[in-house]
């Protein structure tokens, strides 16, 4: 009856324009008159399923937020999430002919790491065509450091995305031999997503038009090469030069940002727009660089290893010490083997409960593991034994930041900078989520410090407890977060 009865009174011209102003302020969509039917559609059926009997009742109920969760519905009736695997296949071609080989071979000898982004990534095909173009090109890739994050407004998309399961539909553009390589049909004729696919992919939920990016606290900064396309155009010219501003901060040197054919085109002085045989990419304007001028090495097969006749093994006349297992254990985490990693670590608490160290290096293995909540146990303990260890409660404040305990991980990073007061790093997390937190003068104050602790450092050097970001990258993110802030 609800939606009958807004659908009689239909949507006037003030409730039209309430509803457009606050969809921008929010999220960025803008709906002018002539998409003002798709904007009634979806606030009629939001309506009808909310229980509510007005419509203004109805946006002061979305303005109000959660728990009622409107918003993130409303959102999900607002944006068109159909897409398909190798979506436009000229511009991945453009990626596996161009852009990939020339971010790796600029790599292969040095950080051998990748940093991606697709921004908008609805139901997740996009982000794992990316992954499975990624493990078709790199060779020896499982001893490369690559991130692919994949982010979207509609929390529905990301769940989906999540689940990794589609329909034949999606593959009307898939080579059949990634098909049959990289995933497998259920009995319910959907078509599921290999694990090792899965897991080279990190979604989340960002909405770009009031998220915080560039930020290290949610792998948005130092970027290799951004996609976002068939997103710009639902926003207005604000939103998208604000978007655009932030882009190019999240972007590293002679980076690449790849948007859709109808999405808006760049401003100039943030990017400059490289034709390669008629497919158009966007790369960050730095002075003095250009990607395509890389000279490309002929990249070699490692040697075979020669192999050595067995020996009978010798038995063991002691176990390693706590140290050794530890450096065994940190390393098995570096090169991407946690399980391995934790039975080092299992094997030092088993001797030494009370080992701070190693509950730590145990609260890490859980992260990378998957389990959070386990990951926050030992960093607990760890705590509980040492109250100015001013790294446990800096890894604490990313475990429960990553669980969405934000308020929580504020409090943590309080004690870190408590405990050491030249923590960049604790700083710069912090101000980070005292913005998200709305509370801008925390935020203002805390990203001061990071540039006051920053004199006399080279730009060039990597900040420590940042993954490797360097100094000149935070400067630019804290400069870039600070003239919005007055703007």
């Amino acid at each position: 009856m609800a939606m009958r009865a807004a659908k009689a009174a239909e949507l006037d011209q003030d409730d039209y324009l309430k509803f457009r102003e606050f969809l921008v302020e929010q999220t960025g969509l803008f709906f002018p008159e002539k998409r003002r039917e798709d904007l009634e559609r979806g606030l009629f059926d939001g309506f009808a399923k909310s229980g509510l009997s007005s419509m203004s009742e109805y946006l002061e109920a979305l303005k109000a937020g959660p728990p009622e969760g409107l918003m993130s519905k409303l959102i999900s009736l607002l944006t068109i999430s159909e897409t398909y695997f190798n979506r436009d296949s000229s511009q991945f071609d453009l990626l596996r002919r161009e852009i990939l080989p020339k971010l790796i071979e600029s790599r292969m000898t040095t950080t051998r790491k990748l940093r991606i982004w697709s921004a908008g990534c609805a139901t997740g095909e996009e982000p794992y065509s990316l992954a499975i173009l990624l493990r078709e090109t790199i060779p020896y890739m499982d001893n490369w450091d690559i991130s692919i994050l994949a982010t979207d407004i509609d929390k529905e998309s990301i769940a989906r995305a999540q689940a990794g399961r589609y329909g034949r539909w999606s593959f009307r553009n898939m080579p059949q031999e990634w098909l049959d390589k990289y995933f497998f049909i259920s009995n319910t004729s959907e078509y599921h997503l290999s694990d090792a696919i899965k897991e080279q992919v990190t979604l989340s939920h960002v909405n770009l038009k009031n998220s915080i990016y560039p930020s290290i606290v949610n792998d948005t900064a130092d970027l290799d090469l951004i996609v976002c396309r068939n997103v710009m155009i639902y926003f207005d010219d604000h939103t998208t030069a604000e978007v655009m501003s932030r882009f190019h901060s999240c972007l590293g040197e002679g980076a690449w940002l790849l948007s859709g054919a109808s999405d808006p085109i760049p401003p100039k002085d943030l990017f400059r727009a490289r034709n390669f045989s008629g497919a158009f990419i966007y790369q960050k304007a730095t002075p003095g660089f250009d990607a395509r001028k890389i000279v490309r090495p002929k990249v070699m097969a490692p040697a075979a290893k020669k192999t050595r006749p067995r020996q009978a093994a010798k038995p063991i006349a002691k176990p390693l010490d706590p140290q050794a297992l530890k450096a065994a254990a940190e390393a098995l985490l570096e090169v991407g083997q946690p399980s391995l990693a934790a039975n080092k670590v299992c094997a030092i608490l088993k001797d030494d409960p009370k080992n701070g160290a190693a509950l730590l290096l145990m609260a890490r293995v859980e992260v990378a593991q998957g389990d959070l909540e386990g990951a926050d146990q030992y960093a607990k303990k760890a705590i509980s034994l040492d109250k100015l260890n001013a790294s446990a409660y800096y890894l604490q404040s990313a475990i429960r930041q990553s669980l969405g305990k934000n308020r929580e991980a504020v409090e943590s990073l309080k004690k870190t900078v408590y405990l050491k007061p030249g923590f960049i790093a604790a700083h710069f997390s912090l101000a980070c989520l005292n913005k998200e937190l709305g509370h801008g003068r925390l935020a203002r104050k805390s990203w001061r410090n990071v540039l006051r602790l920053m004199v006399g450092r080279g730009m060039d050097e990597i900040v420590p407890e940042t993954n490797g970001v360097t100094y000149g990258t935070i400067k630019e993110i804290v400069e870039s977060s600070l003239k919005q802030e007055t703007e």
